[in-house]
């Protein structure tokens, strides 16, 4: 009889698997076509520092000036440990600071500038770089900053260009299918950073965290000291990993009502330092290649398969494989002491020995050849030379009787 897996379950349907991995291709552009955007923001500044690649040090009194829409916008750093701390007068905007804080002058103003205007968005990179996105009603025309401590900002332009999404799908506990929209925006000022937002349309799911977007910065040339290849992902969020380290961001999609609430999915993006899955090479548009996940529907039993060492594998329309039996082969001491049966079967006996059971091409066992029909087992080449010989000798006999009768015919007619 076959051996059922311990760990098979009923081989007339299969269960469905809540998806916990997605792994996920595409190319990024490093020079993307601004006419493809299509976020909210539209062409802003960049405020660059001359401390570049470090960020400067607010001064007590010092002001940064926003023009939106024909309307300035003047913030006055206040540093909240200086003995005696900046004023603002209206309309000046005051962004309390703690001088003491590395970047905590930069972090302030950043949240400010969004507080203080509608729609505009300010963000701050690793070198101090200031970027400040307005809306289509009333883009950012200007902006400026006199500093106490000498140092001077220039002014470029600058645009986010956000892409369409690409939708990936995955299945919950109760194997239902959901999309997740992923939505990559290249950051202005930058030839090596994007951020990536992954949101859903699905009305079952109220949101997928983190909900704000991911800062992913790729390699733009062959690190000789690490090794890490162009095109590669370099940090995500700031940090970065060992060569070839898993790149992956953890979801968590939250769903209305239902059970579970919550489930947890790893986006798989590649490696850190590989250039390969999640790259960004040259190109105008994103290139999405593929979405795979190991999650999947209820399936039902379609066909099976046997290999050769006797594996049945179970075959399901959901595209799963599952290997719950195996077809043993016996061995014997002496076969020839086996008793026959009807039915071509064979019983064991004291001569044939105790059986053992084995799997096939194990302990010198043969293999099963499976959808095959058993062969006879006689040497037909020999049988069909016995049948010639058999009959050319019935052929040699037969001559002889004929030649007997012929004579004795003629030995009959001599008489007469």
């Amino acid at each position: 009889m076959p051996e059922r897996n311990a760990a098979a379950t009923s081989s007339q349907s299969f269960l469905p698997v809540a998806t916990s991995a997605i792994t996920y291709s595409a190319n990024l552009p490093t020079t993307p076509a601004a006419n493809l955007n299509t976020g909210a923001t539209q062409p802003g500044v960049i405020l660059t520092f001359s401390t570049t690649p470090a960020a400067p040090s607010f001064t007590n009194g010092d002001t940064v000036s926003v023009t939106q829409g024909g309307v300035t916008t003047n913030f006055l750093m206040s540093d909240s440990t200086a003995g005696v701390p900046a004023v603002a007068v209206p309309p000046q905007v005051a962004v309390t600071y703690d001088s003491t804080i590395a970047g905590d002058g930069f972090a302030q103003l950043e949240a400010a500038i969004p507080g203080a205007i509608p729609g505009v968005t300010a963000a701050t990179d690793a070198n101090g770089n200031l970027k400040i996105l307005g809306t289509s009603a009333s883009p950012v025309a200007s902006a400026s900053a006199t500093l106490a401590g000498g140092e001077t900002a220039s002014v470029s332009s600058a645009t986010d260009i956000a892409f369409a999404s690409n939708k990936v799908n995955f299945f919950d506990a109760q194997g239902a299918a959901h999309p997740i929209d992923v939505n990559w925006t290249k950051v202005a000022g930058t030839n090596d950073t994007y951020t990536l937002t992954a949101t859903s349309s699905d009305p079952t799911i109220t949101s997928i965290s983190p909900t704000t977007s991911t800062k992913i910065v790729f390699n733009v040339v062959d690190d000789p000291l690490t090794g890490a290849k162009a095109g590669s992902i370099k940090t995500i969020n700031g940090a970065g990993s060992a060569l070839g380290a898993p790149a992956t961001l953890p979801l968590t999609v939250t769903f209305g009502g239902g059970t579970p609430t919550t489930q947890a999915i790893g986006f798989g993006l590649g490696h850190f330092g590989l250039a390969e899955q999640t790259t960004m090479f040259t190109g105008t548009d994103v290139n999405f290649i593929a979405a795979q996940q190991d999650g999947l529907p209820p399936g039902s039993f379609r066909n099976l398969d046997i290999d050769s060492h006797g594996l049945i594998t179970l075959n399901f329309d959901n595209g799963a494989r599952k290997t719950e039996f195996q077809v043993p082969l016996v061995q014997f001491s002496n076969y020839d002491g086996l008793q026959g049966q009807n039915g071509n079967a064979f019983s064991t006996t004291v001569a044939s020995g105790t059986p053992s059971i084995h799997s096939a091409g194990d302990n010198g066992t043969g293999s099963i050849v499976a959808s095959s029909v058993e062969g006879a087992d006689v040497d037909i080449a020999a049988e069909f030379t016995k049948l010639i010989q058999t009959q050319r000798a019935y052929e040699a006999n037969t001559k002889v009787i004929t030649a007997v009768n012929d004579l004795l015919q003629q030995t009959n007619n001599l008489i007469r």
